[in-house]
C-alpha cells in the first residue's frame, strides 16, 4: 500500500507482480554464501534508510511543514497492539535459526551472534521509531 501511495499511477496488482519477480529468486538462493551477500546488501540498505529517516525527521522537527500531534502513550488498545506487533515482527527469526546454526563454522558462537543481531535490530527500530515519531508525530 505504501508503494501505491508513492506511485499512484501503478495499480496495486502491478506492485505485487514486481515484488514477486524480485523476491522469488531471492527465496531460491541455494546456499548461505549467497544469502550472506544478499543480506549484506539488505543491511546496507537498512542503514541508509535509517540515516535518511533520521535526517528527514531532524529537518521536519527543526522546520516543520505542518504541526504534528504527539502522544506519550497509545490512544487505544488497537494502536498499542499494532505498535507491539510491528516491533516483535523484527524478531521473527525462529524459522531460520536451525539453518544458520547448521551452516556456521563455529556453532558455539551462535548465542553471541544472536545477541549482536538483536542489538542491531533494536538499534535500528529505536532510531526509526524515535526519529520518525519526533518528526511526524501521530500522523506517522
Amino acid at each position: 500500500d505504501n508503494y501505491n501511495e508513492l506511485v499512484p499511477q501503478l495499480a496495486r496488482i502491478w506492485w505485487c507482480v514486481i515484488f514477486v519477480c524480485v523476491m522469488l529468486p531471492l527465496a531460491m538462493l541455494p546456499t548461505m554464501k549467497e544469502v550472506a551477500f544478499v543480506s549484506f546488501i539488505g543491511i546496507t540498505a537498512a542503514f541508509v534508510t535509517v540515516i535518511a529517516v533520521i535526517g528527514a525527521s531532524v529537518r521536519e522537527t527543526n522546520d516543520p511543514v505542518q504541526d504534528h500531534q504527539h502522544f506519550l502513550w497509545p490512544q487505544n488498545a488497537s494502536t498499542a497492539v499494532l505498535a507491539f506487533t510491528n516491533f516483535m515482527n523484527a524478531f521473527a527469526v525462529t524459522t531460520v535459526v536451525p539453518t544458520l546454526v547448521d551452516n556456521m563454522k563455529k556453532p558455539k558462537q551462535f548465542p553471541r551472534v544472536l545477541v549482536a543481531g538483536f542489538v542491531v535490530i533494536v538499534s535500528i527500530f529505536a532510531a526509526i521509531a524515535y526519529s520518525g515519531y519526533a518528526g511526524s508525530g501521530h500522523d506517522l
